[in-house]
């Protein structure tokens, strides 16, 4: 029993340290690399854009890397939702793990059990363990954005009374706003600073972030741009509808928690 126990034990280590060495250290050097290279002065804008898009796609992984590029659904959903989690690990090394702690799963209830099908399905029932862990951050962080929001718009229309542009309220959002809707709007105004167009670059900011809220505001500062009128107004509503919004779901859950 205890050599077996041991074996097991060193098998398992073998497997995670190898994942750790081939994979993970590997993955970690290149994205060190990368940024070191952001940081240098030399770097021209448009290059400093292009590494950043490079940074957002490169795998130590080759195999697993071609096979998603391959699958282009695949790969734009998962570094859709790593995006929105926060998650600093690219598409090619989360399956990696997804695999590693299945198999780890696997061979844990392997040696306390006979029976190879329950094996099996703790097995993919572990691998589905870091989905249920990145869709639950996923979550949080979206939840705390939503609820940030119509600060983030007041804030904005506040800058345009002031006499500011739609470009320096999105800054003032970057800086003023704490974490995760800051560093949105942060990204948002380096995308129209570098040269994106600002048509561009606000959709993008609504298909990075995926709330209803995004789409609205994007919506409208895009129909101002193409056909006037006062934004700074135009944002006030929005934000009201949001805060109204927000006020009728606490009211719902209340009514249900009395309700249950």
């Amino acid at each position: 029993m205890a050599l077996a126990l041991l074996t097991f034990v060193m098998a398992l280590a073998i497997i995670l340290g190898a994942y750790w060495i081939f994979i993970v250290r590997s993955e970690d050097q290149t994205q060190l690399s990368l940024r070191r290279r952001l940081k240098k002065d030399t770097i021209r804008d448009k290059a400093r854009l292009a590494i950043l898009k490079e940074a957002q796609k490169v795998s130590s992984f080759g195999a697993i890397d071609r096979m998603l590029r391959r699958n282009e659904a695949l790969l734009s959903g998962l570094q859709k939702r790593i995006e929105q989690a926060d998650v600093t690990i690219s598409p090619s090394l989360f399956l990696l793990t997804t695999g590693v702690v299945g198999l780890a799963t696997f061979l844990a209830i392997s040696f306390y059990t006979p029976w190879t099908a329950v094996a099996i399905v703790g097995g993919m029932l572990g691998a589905f363990t870091p989905w249920v862990w990145l869709n639950r951050k996923r979550a949080k962080r979206l939840k705390l954005i939503e609820e940030q929001f119509p600060d983030a718009i007041d804030l904005i229309a506040r800058a345009l009374r002031a006499g500011h542009a739609f470009s320096n309220g999105i800054g003032m959002v970057s800086d003023e706003v704490p974490a995760p809707t800051g560093p949105e709007f942060r990204l948002l105004y380096e995308h129209q600073n570098f040269g994106m167009p600002m048509a561009d670059a606000m959709r993008k900011f609504a298909e990075r972030i995926d709330l209803l809220d995004a789409r609205f505001f994007v919506t409208a500062v895009m129909t101002q741009r193409e056909s006037g009128g006062n934004l700074s107004e135009v944002l006030d509503n929005l934000s009201s509808v949001i805060r109204e919004r927000f006020k009728v779901k606490r009211q719902v859950r209340v009514m249900s928690a009395m309700a249950g």
